[in-house]
C-alpha cells in the first residue's frame, strides 16, 4: 500500500511540475512552410503510444493507422517519434513534457505534417514545428469533421501564436492540395 501511496505522490509531483508555466518559442510555420517542409502529410487514427527512452531522452512512440496521405508516400501504418511521455517501469515514475510537443490520445483522429530526420527508419517521422504540424480531427455539434491544432505552451518568435481555429477538414485539406498544385507548378 505504501509502494502504491508512494508512486501516486510521485505521479501527482511529475504532473504538477511538468504542468508550470512554460513556453517553447519557435519560429511560426504557415500553411504554405508546413506543406513545403513536409515530406509527407498524412490523415490517420493514433492506434498505440508507448513510452520509450531513446538514447537516455524519454520519448513516446507513436503508432498511426493512416486512412489517406496527401502528399509523399509511406506504408498505411507509421510511427511517430514525439519528445516526452511517461514511464513507470522502474522504482520512482519519471515524466517529461516538453512545452509546445504535440499531445497525442489513444484513438485520436489526426491530420499531420511529418517530416524525418535523417536518424529515422523507413516509415517513422517527426511531426514539423511540434505542435503546429498536428490537427486534431473531430466532429462538431453538426457531425461535420473539422480539424483544430492545439499548441499547449508553444509561442512563436513572431510573440504571437498560430491560429487554432476550427477548419472544416473538407476545406482545409483543399486548401493543402491548393498549395501542392501551387509549389508543383512553380520553377
Amino acid at each position: 500500500m505504501q509502494d502504491l501511496l508512494r508512486r501516486l505522490f510521485c505521479s501527482c509531483l511529475a504532473i504538477f511540475i511538468a504542468s508550470s508555466t512554460a513556453a517553447t518559442v519557435m519560429r511560426p510555420l504557415s500553411e504554405a512552410d508546413l506543406v513545403q517542409n513536409a515530406e509527407v502529410i498524412v490523415l490517420g487514427t493514433c492506434t498505440k503510444l508507448e513510452s520509450v527512452r531513446r538514447d537516455r531522452v524519454l520519448m513516446t512512440r507513436v503508432t498511426v493507422e493512416l486512412e489517406e496521405t496527401l502528399k509523399g508516400q509511406t506504408a498505411s501504418t507509421i510511427t511517430l517519434w514525439n519528445p516526452g511521455g511517461f514511464d513507470n517501469s522502474g522504482p520512482v515514475p519519471l515524466g517529461t513534457m516538453v512545452p509546445g510537443a504535440p499531445v497525442f490520445l489513444p484513438d485520436e483522429k489526426v491530420l499531420l505534417f511529418l517530416g524525418r530526420p535523417a536518424e529515422l527508419k523507413n516509415n517513422e517521422f517527426v511531426v514539423l514545428g511540434l505542435a503546429q504540424g498536428k490537427y486534431s480531427i473531430y466532429n462538431d455539434s453538426q457531425e461535420r469533421p473539422m480539424v483544430r491544432r492545439q499548441l499547449g505552451g508553444l509561442q512563436t518568435s513572431d510573440r504571437g501564436t498560430p491560429n487554432t481555429s476550427a477548419i472544416p477538414l473538407e476545406d482545409f485539406k483543399n486548401r493543402i492540395r491548393a498549395h501542392l498544385r501551387k509549389s508543383s507548378s512553380s520553377p
